[in-house]
């Protein structure tokens, strides 16, 4: 979860159990989906990355695997026998360690259950398709299944801000190398370590544990699309001594 997905989910090749449990929860600690979230997020299929980079669900590995977040899955009994035959090869003559290396986790990966995501992939589809954050909260209100109905809930629970910010980056980050998008979080990141939703949110979700954070902007309709935008400029030098 978090920065654990940010050591991993860049690497070459990317193997998780199937006790798994992947999630991006920064919106509800006011925060933003970071460590690369920009680029990965919104490669996902469809508008699953905007559904989990908003929501900050927790999905399982067959989730994982259909969103092409991990490469492999295996048995998490089978993890010290393939760590064991890893450590064990031979790469020094290899022409290609990384097809040597794929081989092996093949050998280990092991058909999961079908993926909740993929049920849900054309409801997902539908709803977060929206051109802002209000009309997906929307979108998900007009809709009768009990599931619609506490997302929406969900949402709108979350900092007001993260959520805007988050949909404008997932939007920016589709089109720009992992090195822009890791660039821009950076950019992000010092917005809101300047700013106060971040550490309210930590302090009601982490510190007090309440569960009732104030958000400032308390409302998406209080956060305009200038203050959004600004959250993307980089901050001088000089501002950053209020760190």
């Amino acid at each position: 979860m978090g920065g654990g997905v940010g050591i991993s989910i860049h690497g070459r090749h990317r193997v998780a159990t199937e006790t798994l449990r992947f999630a991006m929860p920064e919106c509800a600690i006011g925060f933003f989906p970071d460590v690369g979230g920009s680029y990965f997020l919104s490669r996902a299929p469809g508008k699953l990355g905007t559904y989990l980079g908003l929501s900050g669900v927790s999905i399982q590995a067959a989730d994982a695997l259909y969103c092409g977040f991990i490469d492999h899955c295996i048995a998490a009994t089978s993890y010290t026998a393939m760590k064991t035959q890893l450590l064990n090869t031979d790469f020094s003559k290899a022409t290609d360690a990384n097809k040597i290396i794929a081989n092996i986790l093949k050998q280990y990966a092991v058909k999961i259950e079908e993926s909740a995501l993929a049920a849900h992939r054309e409801q997902i589809d539908q709803h977060f398709q929206g051109d802002s954050v209000v009309e997906i909260i929307r979108s998900l209100q007009q809709d009768a299944p009990p599931w619609c109905q506490e997302l929406a809930l969900s949402l709108q629970q979350k900092s007001p801000l993260s959520l805007k910010v988050t949909l404008e980056q997932l939007r920016r980050g589709k089109t720009l190398s992992l090195d822009a998008c890791l660039k821009m979080e950076y950019n992000i990141a010092q917005h809101f370590a300047v700013d106060k939703d971040f550490y309210e949110g930590v302090r009601a979700q982490i510190i007090d544990k309440d569960k009732t954070p104030h958000w400032q902007p308390a409302t998406l309709a209080e956060v305009s699309d200038k203050a959004v935008a600004a959250y993307f400029d980089v901050i001088p030098t000089t501002d950053l001594n209020l760190l």
